[in-house]
This record gives C-alpha cells, sequence and structure tokens, in this order.
C-alpha cells in the first residue's frame, strides 16, 4: 500500500493525516509513504509521523518513507528523527523491499 503526502503538514491537518494514515495501515505488513509533493512539515507533521511509526512497529508492520524532500530529510536529520524510518529514494525501491518482507 502506497500513500501519498501532498502539500503542508500542519497542525492544522496533522491529525487528519493521522487517521488517513492509521487507516492505510489496517491489515497490510507495510505501507509506502511517497513525500514526493510534500512542500512543508511542522513539528506537528513530524510528531505525526513518529506516532504512525510507533503503530506501525508495534504491529510489527512496516512504514517506509519514499522521495523524502530534501527540506523535510535535513529537519528529521537535525531533529533525529530519521534514524527511527526507513527511508528511500523513490516509491519503487521502497516497494521492493516492502514485497521481500516475510
Amino acid at each position: 500500500m502506497t500513500i501519498a503526502l501532498t502539500g503542508d503538514i500542519t497542525h492544522a491537518n496533522s491529525s487528519q493525516w493521522h487517521e488517513r494514515l492509521l487507516a492505510a495501515l489496517h491489515d497490510v505488513k507495510g505501507l509506502v509513504v511517497d513525500a514526493a509533493d510534500l512542500r512543508m512539515l511542522s513539528s506537528a507533521g513530524l510528531r505525526m509521523l513518529l506516532l504512525l511509526h510507533r503503530t506501525a512497529a508495534s504491529r510489527g508492520q512496516l512504514l517506509a518513507l519514499a522521495s523524502l524532500p530534501a527540506a523535510a530529510r535535513d529537519v528529521m536529520s537535525v531533529t533525529g528523527f530519521l534514524q527511527h524510518f526507513a527511508v528511500y529514494d523513490n516509491v519503487e525501491e521502497a516497494q521492493k523491499v516492502l514485497q521481500a518482507q516475510p
């Protein structure tokens, strides 16, 4: 399953994104989050992704980020969030890894 993040993820919409991504995690072995069209990721967006990661990990699911824009990657790296995620250059690469999971 792949879900695309688009636009800005802020305090105003992070809970809606969280609900949508949680629903996508239902009954799948993992989720690829395509961030190619993500323009901005606020602290609320970072928190939302971390909570999603924790949920997926507790269920034994893989959460992969693909096509993460440089600005978002930099923020996630500086804050230490990036180390919690499987990050891939593109969706196809992430999907291959996900499909190889038992």
